[in-house]
C-alpha cells in the first residue's frame, strides 16, 4: 500500500514538473521573440562579416600546412554564427507562419525542432525565398563546421607525423654516432690513423652484405620447408578427404539410390495407373513400352550414379595399408619432391608444363600410397646440377630477394588453397563424423540406419501402389 502511495506521489509530482516547465515556456516565448526580433539584424551583420572572413581570409589560410589550425579554429566559430542566425530566423518564421503551438513544439525537439519545422511552414506557404534562405543557411552551418573539424584533425596528424619524422632523424643520428664511435675504435685497433676516409670501407660493406644474404638464405631455405609442409598437409588432407567422400557414398550414397530407385518405381506405376484410366494403351504391352520410353533417362542417370558408387567403395576398401615408418617415408619423399617440381616453382613457362606433369605423378602415387613408385620417382626426377654463374653480392642479393617474394607468393596461394579444403562440405562433415566418433558413435551408421528405415518405408508404398495397379488392370480386362 505504502509503495503504491509512493508511486502515485511520484507521477502527480513528474506530471505538475511538466506543466511547469511547460508554463515556463509559454513565459519565455513572449521575451524570447521580442528579444529575438532585436537580435536578428546583428545576426545577420554577423554572418556577412563571418562570411567574408571565411571565404577571403581562412580558406587561403587553409591551403598552408602551418596554419591550417588557425583557419579549421576559424571556420569552425563562423558555423556557430551561422547556426545563431539560422535558429533565430527559424524561431522568428515558425511563430510568424503557425503561432506559438508550434514554436513550443520545435523548441521540446531539443531546441533545433525550431528549424526543419520553420522549412515545412515556408514550403506549405509558398514562401520560396525565406525556405531558401534556410537552406542556404543549414549548408553554410554543417558545411563550415565539417570542413573547420576536418583542417583542424588534419592539422593534429600532420604535427604527429612530424614529431614521428624528428624521432625518426634524432634515432637515425644517434644510430650514426654509435657506427662511427665503433668504425673509429676499430681503426685504432688495427692501427689506422686516417679518419678522413668514408664510414665504410668496402671491405665492411661486403662482410655487411655477406650477413645479410646469409640470413635471406637461411629464411629461403624455411620458407621452402613450409612450402613442402603445406603441400604435404594439402595432399594427405585431399587424400583423406578423397577416401572419407568415397566410403560415405559407398555405405550412404548407395542407399540415396536405393531410395531414387524407388521412387522412380513408384511413379512408373502411377504412370501405369495413369495409363489404363485414361486408355491411352491397347494393353499392358503397349504400356510396357510406354513406361519404358518415359523414364529411360532417369534409369540411366541412376545406373550410372550406382556403378559409380559402388566401384569407388571397392576401390577405397582395396587401398593399400601402410606401417607407420613407411606412411612417414612416403610423406618425407612427398615433401622433398613437391618442394622441387612445383609448378609455381618454374622458372620458365616450359619448365613450368614439364613439372606439371611431374606433380601429376608425385600425386598420383602418393594418394595410391605407392611408396615403390614414389621411391622410383626421386630417382627419376634427380635434380639436374644447377650451372653456377658468377655474380657480385649486390647482384646476388637481389636474387635471393626476388626468390624469397616468389615463395611468399607460393605460401600465400597454398594457404589460400589449405583453407579453401577445411571450408568445403566433404572436409565439415569429415569433422562431424570423427567428433561423433571420439564420443563413442558411428555418425555414418546413424546415417545409413535412418535411411534404410526411409528404404523400408518406400518399399510398403511401392507394394500398395503394385497392388492398386493390379487391381485396376483386373476390373479393366
Amino acid at each position: 500500500m505504502n509503495k503504491k502511495f509512493k508511486n502515485i506521489s511520484w507521477s502527480i509530482l513528474g506530471f505538475l514538473f511538466l506543466i511547469g516547465i511547460f508554463l515556463i515556456a509559454i513565459m519565455l516565448l513572449k521575451g524570447g521573440l521580442w528579444l529575438s526580433t532585436k537580435i536578428y539584424p546583428w545576426l545577420v551583420i554577423i554572418t556577412n562579416l563571418a562570411l567574408v572572413v571565411s571565404i577571403f581570409i581562412l580558406l587561403p589560410l587553409s591551403v598552408l600546412k602551418k596554419t591550417r589550425r588557425i583557419a579549421g579554429s576559424g571556420m569552425i566559430l563562423s558555423s556557430y554564427a551561422f547556426g545563431a542566425t539560422l535558429w533565430v530566423w527559424s524561431l522568428l518564421l515558425t511563430y510568424t507562419l503557425w503561432g506559438g503551438v508550434a514554436l513550443i513544439i520545435g523548441l521540446f525537439i531539443m531546441g533545433v525542432g525550431v528549424v526543419p519545422i520553420a522549412m515545412l511552414a515556408t514550403t506549405l506557404n509558398t514562401l520560396w525565398s525565406q525556405f531558401g534562405q534556410l537552406v542556404l543557411l543549414l549548408v553554410m552551418t554543417i558545411g563550415a563546421r565539417i570542413f573547420g573539424t576536418y583542417l583542424v584533425i588534419s592539422y593534429e596528424k600532420q604535427r604527429e607525423f612530424d614529431d614521428m619524422y624528428i624521432v625518426s632523424e634524432t634515432f637515425d643520428a644517434s644510430i650514426s654516432d654509435i657506427t662511427k664511435s665503433y668504425e673509429d675504435e676499430i681503426a685504432i685497433k688495427i692501427g689506422s690513423t686516417d679518419f678522413s676516409s668514408d664510414p665504410l670501407e668496402p671491405a665492411e660493406q661486403e662482410i655487411t652484405l655477406e650477413e645479410s644474404i646469409d640470413a635471406i638464405k637461411k629464411e629461403i631455405s624455411e620458407k621452402r620447408i613450409n612450402i613442402s609442409d603445406l603441400l604435404e598437409e594439402i595432399a594427405t588432407l585431399k587424400r583423406e578427404l578423397v577416401s572419407f567422400e568415397t566410403e560415405y557414398y559407398g555405405r550412404v550414397g548407395i542407399l540415396y539410390v536405393k531410395l531414387d530407385e524407388l521412387d522412380l518405381s513408384i511413379k512408373e506405376y502411377f504412370k501405369r495407373i495413369e495409363l489404363l484410366k485414361e486408355k491411352r494403351a491397347k494393353n499392358l504391352v503397349e504400356i510396357e513400352k510406354l513406361i519404358e520410353e518415359y523414364f529411360r533417362d532417369d534409369h540411366e542417370k541412376i545406373k550410372e550414379e550406382a556403378e559409380q558408387y559402388t566401384e569407388e567403395y571397392e576401390a577405397v576398401k582395396e587401398k593399400v595399408i601402410l606401417d607407420e615408418a613407411s606412411e612417414n617415408r612416403l610423406k618425407t619423399l612427398y615433401r622433398e619432391l613437391a618442394r622441387k617440381y612445383h609448378p609455381d616453382m618454374a622458372q620458365t613457362p616450359e619448365e613450368k608444363e614439364r613439372f606439371h606433369e611431374f606433380m601429376a605423378a608425385i600425386n598420383q602415387a602418393y594418394n595410391d600410397k605407392d611408396l615403390e613408385k614414389m621411391e622410383e620417382l626421386v630417382t627419376i626426377l634427380k635434380t639436374p646440377e644447377k650451372v653456377f654463374i658468377k655474380e657480385t653480392l649486390e647482384e646476388e642479393f637481389e636474387n635471393l630477394l626476388s626468390e624469397s617474394e616468389k615463395l611468399d607468393e607460393i605460401i600465400s596461394k597454398l594457404e589460400e588453397e589449405l583453407e579453401a579444403v577445411k571450408s568445403s562440405d566433404t572436409y565439415q562433415l569429415k569433422i562431424r563424423v570423427d567428433e561423433a566418433k571420439n564420443e563413442g558413435r558411428d555418425l555414418i551408421q546413424e546415417m545409413e540406419d535412418r535411411l534404410k528405415a526411409n528404404v523400408s518405408q518406400k518399399e510398403e508404398e511401392l507394394a500398395k501402389v503394385k497392388q492398386e495397379f493390379k487391381n485396376i488392370a483386373k476390373d479393366l480386362t
